[in-house]
């Protein structure tokens, strides 16, 4: 994995504790949730970019890296 790819799911992992530890709804927890999808799809999108320039492998481990933390969502984007 690049560091472009490590340094993304640091980051995701870091603002996925920081609102964990925030007291909100499960509601305001989907929002949230949600949000920071957005972000750091637009950021992997960017190192995807970035990495597609450079080298094609890259490209293909940030998208490998994009679906991981989706999957990782995907069953709290589900819930009512």
């Amino acid at each position: 994995m690049g560091a472009s790819n490590r340094e993304a799911l640091a980051w995701h992992k870091e603002e996925m504790a920081k609102l964990e530890a925030q007291e909100l709804t499960p509601d305001e927890l989907r929002v949230a949730t949600r949000a920071l999808l957005l972000a750091f799809g637009h950021r992997m999108a960017k190192g995807a970019r970035q990495a597609k320039s450079q080298n094609s492998v890259q490209a293909v481990l940030t998208r490998e890296v994009a679906a991981e933390i989706a999957r990782e969502h995907q069953s709290e984007m589900l819930r009512p």
